[in-house]
């Protein structure tokens, strides 16, 4: 799931309050906490775009140690989630779910905490700790999944910059833009993960997807 989906928006609201769930999310969280104890905020039907996947009940809970309280096997989900779930789609006579195919409805199980980390890390701008560090030292910044990379312009660099603090500076400048973006305090024990390499250890790997292989 990435935090630019409606699902996670519409979960922000309702874990600020501003909004409540659909009634069959509703209805799924009182089942979910009768049955096992979690806290489940929200959640969607989704259906890929393409492909012949079957469509697929996403519930975001409010933590990872929620999810760790949830049937773990797929014919566990299907029986003691899927099943339930259906049948309240029935009994609320929801017309939004007429055209979907439910006939298989696969569940998956996602961390608001984690998202809302994603979230955080999404936002950094990069652009900015580059113009106030200068092209000079850095070649670029990226973002992949949940921590960024620092490139430096030459081979030595790592070391070079690590002893004169620059390294540091660039660690605390990314924290900074993260505590500032950080809605649901996310960060309050952990930090974003950042690497450091070079441009020329990039290129010889190939670049983009092939470096992170």
């Amino acid at each position: 799931m990435n935090p630019k989906e409606g699902v996670f928006l519409a979960t922000k609201c309702i874990k600020n309050g501003k909004a409540k769930p659909y009634p069959e999310f509703t209805a799924l969280a009182e089942y979910i906490d009768a049955e096992w104890g979690a806290s489940l905020l929200n959640g969607d039907v989704f259906e890929k775009k393409y492909g012949r996947t079957p469509m697929c009940l996403r519930l975001i809970f409010t933590s990872v140690q929620d999810i760790e309280l949830m049937p773990k096997l797929w014919d566990q989900r299907m029986e003691l989630i899927s099943k339930p779930f259906k049948a309240m789609l029935d009994a609320l006579e929801l017309e939004r779910y007429d055209s979907y195919d439910l006939a298989q409805l696969d569940v998956n199980y996602h961390d608001f905490t984690d998202l809302a980390f994603q979230e955080v890390v999404n936002g950094i701008n990069t652009s900015q700790i580059l113009q106030s560090v200068g092209r000079d030292k850095i070649s670029s910044i990226q973002k992949f999944w949940n921590y960024l990379t620092v490139f430096y312009q030459e081979d030595g660099d790592v070391e070079r910059y690590q002893k004169s603090g620059l390294t540091e500076s660039i660690k605390q400048q990314i924290q900074a833009q993260g505590r500032s973006l950080d809605e649901f305090g996310v960060l309050f024990n952990r930090e974003i993960q950042v690497r450091f390499d070079t441009k020329g250890n990039f290129d010889r790997a190939g670049g983009g997807y092939n470096y992170y292989r």
